[in-house]
């Protein structure tokens, strides 16, 4: 049976190629259960991140001022802008310093690292307060001790680590065991 061409342009015309009401309604509810999982997440790998990149930079320049010590044969240190708070920036100069020493006028840093802009925060210890000096030798000048340092993301624990220079000028950093908390 032979259909006339003015029925089929009937049922072309009728026939919807687009989304009902229902059918958008149930998409964007679907959207919204699978946002409201993957948005915290999110933000918890966002805040993880800061953490382990703020250690990887203290590790780098770490590493950075043993291994000028070596090459110079001097002894070079890192000074913290400001006591026991790492996160507000600190310098590398050249020579023997330790504990209480005072940047002379006309000494220059070899390296500026500026503060962090964020919320994490870089605590030292008593023997990384405001100095971490190396010897020629690349072992640390702080006595016979490690540094240690803790670093948080606006007071969390949970995503926290602590970076640890051991005598011998080696890094090394680890979470924050189970009921630890960010100070010192």
């Amino acid at each position: 049976m032979l259909v006339p061409i003015q029925k089929m342009e009937r049922i072309h015309r009728s026939q919807n190629f687009g989304f009902s009401l229902v059918e958008l309604m149930i998409t964007l509810v679907v959207l919204g259960i699978v946002m409201s999982v993957a948005v915290p997440n999110f933000i918890g790998m966002i805040d993880r991140n800061k953490v382990v990149e703020a250690g990887n930079r203290l590790t780098s320049n770490i590493k950075q001022v043993r291994s000028e010590a070596i090459k110079r044969n001097s002894p070079i240190a890192l000074k913290s802008n400001v006591t026991y708070q790492w996160h507000q920036g600190w310098e590398m100069y050249a020579g023997d310093f330790a504990g209480g020493d005072a940047v002379a006028g006309d000494e220059v840093p070899i390296q500026v690292v500026a503060a962090s802009n964020d919320s994490v925060t870089i605590t030292g210890d008593s023997q990384a307060g405001m100095w971490l000096s190396f010897f020629a030798n690349g072992m640390l000048n702080e006595g016979n001790t490690t540094a240690t340092f803790v670093i948080c993301n606006n007071g969390d624990a949970a995503t926290g680590r602590i970076l640890t220079v051991d005598r011998g000028g080696r890094t090394r950093i680890d979470v924050i065991p189970d009921g630890g908390d960010c100070r010192l």
